[in-house]
């Protein structure tokens, strides 16, 4: 009763932060004006999140916009970083998390079992029974053009590029959500 309603955003793997600001500002716009919206974006590249700092931690969004550089794969280092997040907002879970342009570079660096891992994770995050998670699955010729462009930087193969079986990663995400 005495504790403001709050809709809290992670993306994962947030680049920049361009597009996770314009979800929240589209959140903002859509929840009630009583219910505060917060966003936490996460990558693995301190030079991006310097720059989502910069660019969007500014004015009033200051002290509810935060992004940070995060190795999601690491399961216990960012378990207890979102964590400590939540507590000091004094949430239990997220009530939109979103995986934009993400899954492909963990399934071809960490396999089958590290995507289900990444997934499991990032459902792990959501508020029990209202939270929704976005994800945008790459399809298979992304994952070539992937193999292509590392080839053409001179940089070895994805790891677990030929442990991939080529599908629809559509449905393999869904259905392994279900």
């Amino acid at each position: 009763q005495g504790q403001p309603k709050i809709f809290a955003i992670l993306d994962v793997g947030c680049n920049e932060g361009d597009l996770s600001i314009e979800i929240f500002q589209l959140a903002r716009l859509q929840i009630p004006q009583n219910v505060q919206c917060i966003l936490l974006g996460v990558d693995l590249d301190p030079s991006l999140i310097e720059l989502a700092n910069q660019r969007h931690k500014v004015g009033d969004l200051a002290d509810i916009v935060d992004f940070r550089t995060m190795d999601f794969m690491n399961g216990e280092e960012s378990s207890r970083d979102i964590n400590s997040y939540m507590q000091a907002f004094g949430i239990t879970g997220f009530s939109f998390v979103s995986l934009f342009s993400i899954t492909m570079w963990i399934h071809l660096n960490f396999g089958d079992t590290g995507l289900h891992t990444f997934l499991s994770n990032s459902v792990k995050f959501l508020l029990p029974n209202v939270g929704s998670l976005l994800v945008e699955p790459q399809p298979w010729k992304c994952y070539k053009n992937a193999v292509k462009r590392c080839r053409k930087l001179g940089m070895e193969k994805p790891l677990h590029f030929d442990d991939i079986k080529p599908q629809d990663m559509d449905i393999y995400i869904t259905q392994y959500l279900l």
